[in-house]
């Protein structure tokens, strides 16, 4: 867990309740250089949303540049 990267996920103001619960859960699971690697089905558990739910928030997330993903 990274602290650097759970406050700066909680001062991104113009993110609705989801998205913004998805970004904290990616946050917990950052590093310190702000990488992770959690499971859809980890986080989907994790924010009590669906899977589906979890890459469609994640997919908004990418779009307007708060994360980003790599292969």
């Amino acid at each position: 867990m990274s602290i650097t990267a759970l406050n700066w996920a909680w001062q991104i103001s113009n993110l609705k309740s989801n998205p913004k619960l998805v970004l904290l859960a990616l946050a917990d699971h950052a590093n310190d250089d702000g990488e992770c690697w959690p499971g859809l089905e980890s986080i989907a558990q994790k924010c009590c949303l669906s899977r589906s739910s979890i890459i469609e928030h994640i997919n908004q997330l990418t779009q307007i540049g708060v994360v980003s993903k790599k292969k």
